[in-house]
């Protein structure tokens, strides 16, 4: 009578692995070789001012440094208080980015899985994890990811507001 239950549990269990297995993935792709990439000239612009003594002197330098800079300050404000958290050397500057990067892969995921099911975004999620774009905007400094993983929330909070 309650030979169900356990049937469902171990789904679940095999799901998670899964979920847990891509995320491993994931990470591991994102992490290997990050601290011996060299930090390129567009990247500069991004860790120009983190040294700036508060927030504001970060924005500040930023506009004067480079006044056609035209990205939001989102990002930016994430990489100061990062930098602040871990260091200002390469592999500390692109542990955002890692972060960004694997919060997408969950983010594929949850809406593939809210879309056409388990499989589905189980599928996304792998292949998001394997995309080699996707694995070099994770490792740079730049606020390419984070567009990226705000551009997928906003899919997926949109698909389930409608």
């Amino acid at each position: 009578m309650n030979k169900s239950r356990p049937v469902t549990t171990r789904k679940t269990i095999l799901r998670t692995m899964a979920v847990a297995g891509i995320m491993v993935l994931a990470g591991g792709l994102r992490f290997w070789n990050l601290e011996n990439q060299s930090v390129w000239l567009d990247e500069l612009a991004s860790v120009a001012n983190l040294d700036a003594p508060a927030y504001c002197g970060n924005l500040y330098g930023m506009q004067i440094n480079c006044p056609t800079h035209t990205m939001g300050p989102l990002y930016y404000c994430l990489q100061y208080h990062a930098a602040r958290l871990f260091s200002l050397d390469v592999y500390g500057l692109r542990v955002l980015n890692v972060a960004l990067g694997l919060l997408c892969v969950l983010a594929v995921f949850e809406a593939g899985r809210w879309l056409c099911g388990w499989s589905c975004g189980l599928l996304a999620a792998l292949c998001v994890t394997l995309s080699p774009q996707h694995i070099w905007f994770s490792q740079e400094p730049r606020p390419y990811i984070l567009l990226t993983l705000l551009a997928v929330l906003s899919a997926y909070f949109l698909m389930r507001a409608v």
